[in-house]
This record gives C-alpha cells, structure tokens and sequence, in this order.
C-alpha cells in the first residue's frame, strides 16, 4: 500500500486540485492522509468535505501550526506495526499536483529494480514557459550517484516527487527537519539518500509543481542563510561517506552554495530590517571563508560573483550616513 501525505496550512486557494490529481490516480492501492495544520480558514472544512465523498481520505487535525508535526506525523506511521517495510510514502505539497498515472509509475519502477526509493520526473511553468527536471530511467548506488553528481544533486533536496519504502525511512533521522524553519527538508531528505542502497529514477514526470507567491523561498528569513551552510556540509558528510570528494564535485556544491548565496542577498534591499542590519549580514557572509573558497573555486561564473558584488554595494550605498556615498 502507499501512504500520501499532504500538510496544509490556510490552503483553500490550491488544496482542492491537490486532492483531486491524488484521487484520480489509478492501478494503485493507497491512502491519503492529508494533516491541517492549525489553519484559519476554511481548509478543514474542505478537507472533511472530500473526506465525506471518499473513504481513502483520512483527515488529521492539528491544533498547533508546528514545523515539526509534519515530521512527527511520519514517525507515527513508521512504528506502526501494522504497516510493513514494504509500505511506501509520497509527499505532494497542497499546492502541488500529482500527474496522470504518478503512483502507478513510481510503484512500478520500485518493483522493477528493487530500489529502496523511487524519484521521477517534476515539471513547473516558468515565465509562461514550462521547465522540466529528470533523469532518464536509471538505477545508481552511492558510488553511481557520486560519479553521477551533476545530474542528482537538484533531486536530493525536495521531498516531493519521490516514492519512499518505509524500510528505508525507518533507518533515517526524519528530526532534521525540526532544525530549521527552512531548508530542513533538504537536510532530511540528504540524510534519507545517505542510507539508501539503490535510488531508482524514471524519466517520466510525476508532479506538477507552482511557485507560491508567499513561498519562503522569495522573501527574506534570517535562517536561510545558516541553512545554505547546513545544507552544503550536509552534502559534504553524504559524499565522503563514499569516498573522498571529488574536484568536479566540491565545484558543483560552491557553485549551489554561491547561487544560493547572490538569491539570499538579492532580497536583502526589501527586507524588513534596518539598513545597517542589512549590510551586517551581507557583509558577514561575504566574509565567510566558505564564501572566500567558492569564489576561488573556479566552479562559480565571474558574472555571478559580480552580480553578488553590486547587491553588496547597493546595501553600502543605502547604509551610508547621508552625504555618503553618493
């Protein structure tokens, strides 16, 4: 049987096609979970709603809106005795729609190769132009997935898009997510890669996944930034569990670190804080000897490190005392 898992939080605007893309998947025995998340508005209502019309809905309810409940939840199934190793879980966020087929896709390339875990295929509409991610049908070890390095690493944050056994998720350490109010997900999901056997990938595309405008990901949380270094060491840990890390490989990880690092300074002119504390931070992190070691890498592009460099002096510039500067 497969477990879906969605955690929603105020969600009424996109929960319903959530729902509806997962009630709609065929050749698939599975149950889906769906947690609210202490919200304000109607979303338990809509969730009750759909789990009146159909009997493989189990509604859960959360008084507390907690970061780690999600987790938490996770945990209660993987030690209930009742659900064997063979049982599997996906997550699809409330925003997020499963594709035509994805269950049975996911199931079906698990049974096929004997992976401890399934990843497929994510698409997302970008400036009117849809992008897709994937990796043509193919089954790594850890050495496989070292070697192969460029192409895995953007599937090892998400949670979503994946087909979990619980075999393998009863041998991680799903707290990694309660350390952060971003980026824990990332940590978790590096961790569940760092005890699976065998990772299989199909290249068909599974999830429809949309940007939020509220997301996390575009306005400023202080957390990011300490994220952005966890998330990279938290590479580093995975591929010298393997062997030593490769040139090739470290260039990739200071390249992400440093893009994600010009993503956090750029929204750091909106952010709600003084213009002093603005510059404080982009000035700490510049500093930072990761920061100092990605740039010399030579895995980060010039024009990269330029852009970074003009959001930094933008931030002098409007922290200069006036007459300063100008």
């Amino acid at each position: 049987m497969t477990i879906v898992l969605t955690q929603a939080w105020n969600a009424t605007a996109t929960l319903q096609r959530t729902i509806d893309s997962v009630l709609a998947q065929e050749n698939c025995d599975f149950e889906y979970h769906i947690i609210d998340s202490a919200s304000t508005d109607k979303t338990w209502d809509m969730i009750l709603e759909n789990a009146l019309k159909d009997k493989r809905i189990r509604p859960i309810r959360k008084r507390i809106n907690k970061l780690s409940s999600f987790c938490d939840y996770i945990q209660s199934l993987l030690h209930d005795p009742e659900l064997p190793d063979n049982t599997t879980l996906t997550i699809v966020d409330a925003d997020d729609t499963l594709l035509p087929g994805a269950l049975e896709t996911l199931n079906k390339t698990l049974k096929d190769t004997g992976a401890d875990m399934a990843c497929g295929g994510v698409q997302w509409e970008k400036n009117g132009q849809m992008q897709y991610r994937y990796i043509m049908d193919y089954v790594f070890d850890k050495e496989a997935v070292a070697r192969h390095f460029d192409l895995v690493n953007a599937h090892m944050e998400p949670t979503w898009g994946k087909l979990y056994t619980f075999w393998l998720l009863r041998k991680c350490d799903l707290t990694l997510n309660h350390k952060l109010r971003c980026s824990g997900d990332a940590l978790m999901v590096i961790d569940i890669f760092s005890h699976c056997h065998k990772v299989a990938f199909t290249g068909k595309v599974v999830l429809n996944y949309y940007y939020a405008p509220g997301s996390i990901t575009k306005r400023y949380d202080i957390q990011r930034f300490r994220a952005m270094e966890m998330v990279h060491e938290a590479f580093i840990r995975y591929l010298e569990s393997i062997g030593p890390v490769s040139e090739k490989n470290m260039k990739i990880l200071y390249k992400k670190y440093y893009s994600t690092l010009l993503i956090l300074i750029s929204q750091l002119p909106g952010a709600p804080i003084s213009s002093a504390e603005r510059l404080r931070v982009a000035e700490l992190y510049m500093g930072k000897e990761l920061t100092h070691e990605a740039a010399a890498s030579g895995g980060v592009e010039e024009d990269t490190m330029l852009e970074l460099q003009s959001y930094v002096e933008v931030l002098r510039i409007a922290a200069a005392p006036k007459g300063e500067g100008s």
